[in-house]
């Protein structure tokens, strides 16, 4: 995330369009880098998987390679710091205090999205996500 910019965030009840939309933001923003965490081995073979699932065709190819990632168009943070896989977890929380930014001890975990998904309830993910991406923006 570049300083002083929202990042653009899709999100909602549709998923198709939801899929559609980024993709189409993909396609628009081909030369940018993603930068994930965890996005090698979740978030983008879970967009890819809905895609297919909702009939949506992907503009763009993001790497999972990860013995490629340096050089490619997506970054992933926990696969740089558990060295490429070597360590089998490396969490938020340790990459933001091994730069020193504080994380609010009232923080969950990624695995209570689940629930809230399951509850529909958009907004309380929606700032879930806000809250990763502050994070991870401040570690950058």
């Amino acid at each position: 995330m570049e300083p002083g910019k929202t990042p653009k965030q899709f999100h909602g009840e549709n998923e198709k369009k939801i899929l559609e939309d980024f993709w189409k933001e993909m396609a628009a923003r081909s030369s940018l880098k993603v930068i994930t965490f965890k996005g090698y081995s979740f978030d983008i073979p879970f967009i890819y998987v809905r895609s297919r699932i909702n009939k949506v065709r992907p503009t763009v190819e993001i790497c999972t390679y990860k013995y490629g990632m340096e050089k490619s168009n997506h970054f992933d943070c926990m696969l740089a710091l558990s060295h490429l896989g070597t360590f089998p977890w490396v969490s938020l929380e340790i990459l933001c205090r091994t730069h020193g930014i504080t994380v609010p001890p009232d923080r969950e975990g990624g695995e209570m999205v689940a629930n809230l998904y399951e509850k529909r309830d958009w907004k309380a993910i929606l700032e879930h996500n806000n809250g990763c991406l502050e994070l991870t923006a401040k570690a950058l």
